[in-house]
């Protein structure tokens, strides 16, 4: 992805090559509020509009439960 590209265009250039992240992120509440930057809680619908840089690291933490 190009420097500044924001974290909503790298949801839809995921989407434009089979990557259904949009549609997962709409599907779940709460996958919705694991979508991770560089460790901090970025969820979509706040941070689309966050530039990425070179080295960030973007990935969605699944929820689970214990007991």
């Amino acid at each position: 992805m190009p420097q500044g590209t924001t974290l909503g265009k790298l949801v839809e250039v995921a989407g434009a090559a089979g990557i259904p992240l949009q549609q997962a992120l709409d599907s779940s509440p709460h996958l919705a509020h694991t979508l991770m930057v560089n460790g901090e809680r970025c969820p979509l619908a706040e941070h689309g509009e966050r530039a990425l840089a070179e080295g960030d690291e973007i990935y969605l933490l699944a929820p689970l439960a214990g007991g």
